[in-house]
């Protein structure tokens, strides 16, 4: 039986360079499918230049005048891309906070909600679960958990009331599920179940 070469599957084995040879074809193949197949990826998709430390910034400017008032101070702003908003928290004097809720794209002011908490360094906590936004804010002894939409309509309709002893600093409060609620308040870490 005579095997033909270039028609067999037998063949003999490849030298180092007739395989390089072969690698290099197969990788300009593939190469080229590549782009021919995932092309609409780099057009959708546009490629930023992370070595330029500029494409990476983007200025927000926020006027932090309010009107008739002096020494107000921005203590937080939380940026809500899927909404295109900023909120932007400021405080005057001790008690007096200010919410403004700011276009992110136009940086226009579309609202501002006045209200009063006790600690000077109480922050507003926000978290989006189940496509809601909630927050979480402080005043007195209670710590209150409130849609966004109704906090920005200014209604009172607390969802969660949390009631402490004491008046004291709220660091953090984070949503884990339907049924469980983490808050730090003070020197305690308390997991709530609902």
């Amino acid at each position: 039986m005579i095997f033909d070469n270039n028609n067999s599957e037998y063949k003999q084995p490849l030298l180092e360079d007739q395989m390089n040879d072969q690698q290099q074809q197969l990788s300009k193949t593939s190469d080229n499918t590549i782009q021919g197949d995932y092309l609409w990826i780099f057009d959708k998709y546009k490629e930023i230049d992370y070595s330029k430390i500029e494409s990476r910034i983007k200025k927000i400017p926020l006027n932090v005048q309010k009107e008739n008032e002096s020494e107000v101070t921005l203590v937080q702003y939380i940026i809500l891309p899927h909404r295109n908003l900023i909120l932007a928290h400021f405080k005057q004097y001790q008690r007096d906070r200010f919410l403004d809720f700011i276009d992110l794209e136009s940086l226009q002011k579309v609202k501002t909600i006045q209200f009063q908490q006790n600690q000077p360094n109480d922050q507003i906590f926000h978290q989006l679960f189940n496509n809601v936004d909630y927050l979480f804010y402080k005043l007195d002894e209670s710590v209150y958990l409130q849609k966004l939409d109704d906090f920005s309509q200014e209604n009172d309709n607390h969802l969660i009331e949390f009631k402490f002893n004491k008046d004291d600093t709220l660091f953090s409060v984070n949503i884990f599920d339907e049924f469980n609620v983490l808050v730090h308040f003070g020197y305690n870490i308390i997991l709530y179940r609902l």
